[in-house]
């Protein structure tokens, strides 16, 4: 029976190396043999040209055109952050008189030995109105020894319509003022029943021992001001370095249709994505929000998981524009495409943009260069080499802080037409499905020869028209 053989010698011909003309687009790295190892970030155009979540499509090939290791590399940690908050003394600046209603008008802050705040009272020895209220604050972080990144506020009155803008200043010694933050937007207000509120103001991470919140608007002042600071300590990349990609707008995706209260969303590739920005279309809109990924099942069908709900705003005042706060996703999640469903209907679709760190790969220079990555096969799924050992034995030579040089990627050479991102959903359940039913057929076949060959001679010979051997 030559079948059988053939048969293991068809699957086993699946295990045989790939070479680079069998993946859909190439791109040569730009590299030389003067490290045992190097990382390489990857470019949109992988994550486009990629058909596997874990990008295990992807190999690097050497100038003989045989692979070398390569594994995903994450250079530190998994991000950590370790954050600190606390509330901050606050206190009135009161506002000077009018010119003409006051004779020599001092401010006098006194302190302790420590440099905290105590009080703060004004010195007039003129006759003077009734002082107006408050509209500029006094926050005392000394006792806060770290980097401010936030300031939360909240106040006993106004409740509603609220928006105001600060300029937010630094000091340490109360007499020279640095500039933190030049135009910055709180916001307090009911529309329809829905409450909208944008109450953190984002600052530079430096410390200060005290800050300096000056009003710019012409607004109602705050009453009884509170202010929390918060600080946080990354181990990874900030948002500062984040790319940003927009998705492209589609009217179905796996089987659901959009519409005013739903709208759907591709992105290029599978994007390990960190932040969501959606930005309404239209000035003083606001929509109650909740944003989706789809999530593969067997049998050509599609979950889609929630991940985030929020109220959505772009509110025009004063010629200032304020539009909601970003969505953080920690740890960054895998998406291929999103939608964002609306409580009420929305006249214009939203705009939307992700952010994301391209991910590391790591690759060990064996063979001769130049080196060229691979990219895209349905066939190939790479299984990742224990790079992680041989970057251990790197720096027990060269030091625990020793890196990977960075290699950089040259311009793509496509074998074929990159994947279609709308396609993606149906085409991993057709070929999950296509699986299914290979696995079957030979589990099918294994045990039509497992059969065959537990037959007893003599049920083999009557099978076959022969005798029985006589005895």
């Amino acid at each position: 029976m030559k079948w059988p053989v053939f048969l293991i010698a068809s699957i086993a011909s699946s295990a045989i190396a790939n070479t680079p003309a069998d993946f859909a687009a190439r791109i040569p790295i730009q590299a030389d043999n003067s490290s045992a190892a190097w990382q390489i970030s990857l470019s949109e155009e992988v994550y486009r040209w990629s058909q596997d979540d874990q990008l295990r499509d992807v190999v690097i090939f050497n100038a003989e055109g045989r692979p070398v290791p390569l594994a995903r590399w994450q250079p530190a940690p998994e991000e950590h952050i370790e954050r600190q908050q606390s509330a901050l003394p606050a206190f009135e600046l009161p506002e000077p008189p009018a010119a003409g209603q006051a004779g020599d008008w001092n401010l006098v802050i006194e302190r302790d030995g420590e440099g905290r705040v105590r009080r703060i009272q004004t010195r007039d020895d003129g006759a003077s109105a009734e002082p107006a209220a408050s509209r500029d604050w006094l926050l005392d972080a000394s006792a806060f020894d770290r980097g401010i990144d936030s300031v939360t506020l909240d106040w006993s009155e106004p409740r509603d319509g609220v928006v105001a803008r600060f300029r937010v200043e630094g000091s340490d010694d109360l007499q020279t003022w640095r500039s933190l933050r030049e135009d910055a937007v709180i916001v307090r207000l009911q529309r329809d029943g829905i409450p909208v509120e944008r109450r953190d103001i984002d600052l530079p991470g430096l410390q200060n021992r005290y800050l300096r919140l000056i009003r710019l608007d012409a607004g109602e002042a705050l009453r009884e001001l509170n202010a929390v600071v918060r600080s946080e300590t990354r181990n990874r990349q900030s948002a500062d370095g984040l790319h940003w990609l927009t998705p492209k707008w589609t009217a179905s995706l796996a089987g659901v249709e959009a519409s005013a209260t739903r709208h759907l969303y591709t992105l290029p590739g599978s994007i390990p994505v960190q932040r969501v920005r959606i930005r309404l279309a239209n000035d003083n809109a606001l929509a109650d929000l909740e944003l989706l990924s789809a999530e593969p099942l067997t049998g050509n069908r599609t979950r889609w998981q929630t991940h985030a709900r929020l109220v959505a705003f772009r509110l025009q005042q004063d010629g200032t524009r304020i539009d909601n706060a970003d969505i953080s996703l920690a740890p960054a999640l895998n998406m291929r495409s999103l939608r964002i469903d609306s409580a009420t209907p929305l006249v214009d679709v939203p705009q939307v943009q992700v952010g994301y760190h391209p991910e590391q790969l790591v690759f060990l220079s064996e063979g001769s260069g130049p080196y060229l990555l691979a990219v895209g096969n349905p066939r190939e799924r790479r299984t990742e080499a224990p790079v992680d050992t041989a970057i251990k034995l790197l720096r027990a030579e060269f030091g625990q802080n020793w890196q990977p040089p960075q290699a950089s990627l040259g311009a793509l050479e496509a074998n074929a037409a990159p994947p279609d991102p709308e396609a993606a959903e149906t085409t991993s359940a057709w070929r999950r499905n296509l699986l299914w039913l290979v696995l079957i057929g030979a589990t099918l076949v294994i045990a039509g020869i497992a059969i065959r060959l537990l037959r007893s001679p003599a049920e083999r010979g009557a099978v076959e028209g022969q005798q029985p051997p006589e005895k």
